[in-house]
């Protein structure tokens, strides 16, 4: 059977579309506002994918039930809870392969997140995706429980009041490549206030295990301290089983930067805890509790372990405090004149400029326009259509398997040589790009269909590399 595209403009023709779909149909929402979305009970043996019909002005859903259904994949929409009353308008309960991406989740956004409402709730589902897709102005970002298969991974979460990932009693969880920044809690844990956490576990009576901590940044950035990666089993809980936190980069904050209690299989590695010149708390990893621990090439303000049983531990250093050095950003912006990193959070497009330093610029996944300054700048593609400026100096660009229809504007006019044009990602997977002369520039077709077109550059200009082109 071919499949079938609708487009709909309001809830009840949504539904009337929803409940005539067939595997492997579309349901396209016309811009608009779209209340009391419900999707019980479908099953289908392929996805049925719902999105925007226009990206750019995305339907806005104000309540989502995705309850007792199957192969939903839902895109570019704007889950907006600004009306809501009770936690969690946005709820996915007994489903299963449920795909989420590039969402734009947020509350009231009036600035003050204390008056917003926790977000989305998974419970009781198997083998759901939130990917790519950006939460702010809330009471909290994600919850999930009783649930398996879960992967959240690529979000951006901040101006949040507690947790940005909260989970109870799941198993088989990947949180990665995430960032946090900029929390909003409500007074200090020491005097009742919200404890926050960047990402939390807890345990239950049945063991949560097969849990991922990977390659997520937390950064206190310019909002109030919180804690990065806290797990804990409570009381008479089972510990967990099988735990890596692995690569991640906390900045800032309070003295849990990674604290661990009851585990039994748990590895702890090259991470970084920093401490900020400009606070008195000391950012730790702390491990209790736990059997058959691995700490390996990690560094933080303090370690300290209490009761640990089959401890692996080597090459673990002291960090220090650091000046602040990373801005997040969700929206245009210039880098501040001091720091050397910017992050593009989100799925938005967005234009940003950087410094006369060597900056590090790293894409989001919209179609991000990004300007270096004068100093040898890194630029890290992301999965849209990119335009980069180097602005003079020998730039590296680095080029993801995911990377889009990306374009360099000024390597040919602004002396760019000796910039690099980084392809690992390609080569290492034994994927040759080719390379081809237009009257644009020179263009280099990358498998997965993307492409980079470097304007005013002729492809004799580009010498081969171990790890792409380098420009002559």
């Amino acid at each position: 059977m071919s499949s079938s595209t609708y487009v709909v403009t309001t809830t009840l023709s949504f539904e009337t579309a929803l409940a005539a779909s067939n595997a492997g149909d579309t349901i396209l929402l016309a811009p608009g506002v779209y209340n009391d979305v419900i999707i019980k009970g479908i099953t289908h043996y392929a996805p049925i994918t719902i999105a925007s019909e226009d990206p750019s002005h995305p339907a806005v859903l104000t309540s989502l039930l995705i309850s007792g259904s199957n192969r939903i994949a839902l895109n570019d929409l704007e889950l907006d809870s600004s009306s809501a009353t009770t936690a969690y308008p946005f709820r996915i309960q007994n489903s299963k392969a449920i795909q989420m991406s590039e969402l734009n989740v947020h509350g009231s956004m009036d600035g003050n997140p204390q008056n917003d409402v926790p977000e989305l709730l998974v419970s009781g589902s198997r083998s759901v995706s939130i990917v790519n897709s950006e939460f702010q102005q809330a009471a909290l970002g994600i919850s999930f429980k009783s649930s398996l298969y879960l992967t959240i991974s690529g979000n951006s979460f901040h101006d949040i009041v507690s947790d940005g990932i909260h989970g109870v009693g799941s198993s088989y969880v990947t949180v990665a490549n995430n960032y946090f920044y900029t929390f909003d809690p409500v007074g200090t844990p020491s005097t009742g206030g919200t404890h926050p956490d960047a990402i939390q576990f807890w345990a239950s009576h049945n063991t949560a295990h097969d849990i991922a901590i990977t390659g997520n940044i937390i950064e206190q950035a310019d909002g109030l301290p919180f804690q990065g990666i806290f797990m804990n089993t409570g009381v008479d809980k089972a510990p967990f089983q099988n735990v890596t936190i692995d690569d991640n980069t906390i900045v800032g904050g309070l003295c849990n930067g990674i604290r661990v209690i009851g585990a039994d299989g748990l590895t702890v590695s090259n991470n970084l805890v920093e401490g900020l010149t400009t606070q008195t708390q000391n950012p730790w990893i702390w491990i209790a509790n736990a059997s058959q621990v691995t700490l390996t090439h990690n560094a933080a303000m303090a370690f300290d372990l209490l009761n640990v049983s089959g401890l692996t531990a080597s090459h673990d250093i002291a960090s220090t405090r650091v000046t602040p050095d990373v801005q997040l950003s969700s929206t245009d912006t210039v880098l501040n004149p001091s720091y050397h990193t910017l992050f593009l959070t989100g799925f938005q497009d967005i234009s940003a400029q950087g410094n006369s330093l060597g900056d590090t610029i790293v894409a989001n996944s919209g179609a991000d326009n990004i300007t270096g300054g004068a100093g040898a700048d890194t630029f890290i593609a992301g999965t849209g259509n990119d335009t980069f400026t180097g602005g003079g100096g020998a730039d590296t660009f680095v080029f993801s398997s995911h990377t889009g229809q990306d374009v360099v504007t000024d390597l040919a006019s602004s002396g760019g040589t000796g910039s690099v044009l980084d392809l690992s990602a390609y080569l290492s997977a034994g994927q040759a790009p080719t390379l081809q002369d237009t009257g644009a520039g020179a263009v280099i077709h990358l498998f997965n269909g993307g492409s980079i077109t470097l304007l005013g550059v002729q492809a004799a200009d580009l010498a081969p590399s171990s790890t792409g082109y380098v420009y002559s």
